[in-house]
């Protein structure tokens, strides 16, 4: 599911504005699992290799990058 959810992620401008402002709620809607949801939040990319093993580094850095605007 987690590879599912990071696809659309990338592909949909509305999804990600809503994670950039709210990731956790976003991911609960989405129906991601409470481990899924920590690897993310974690931002550990060990455990985000093991539950999303088919998305690239790339992809990841890329959701987890901080936006200093906030």
């Amino acid at each position: 599911m987690l590879d599912k959810f990071l696809a659309q992620l990338g592909e949909d401008t509305e999804l990600l504005e809503s994670y950039q402002k709210a990731p956790k709620e976003v991911m609960e809607e989405y129906g991601l699992s409470e481990d899924d949801i920590t690897a993310m939040l974690s931002a550990d990319e060990q455990k985000l290799k093991e539950r999303a093993p088919h998305r690239s580094p790339t992809h990841l850095l890329f959701v987890h990058q901080p936006n200093d605007e906030k």
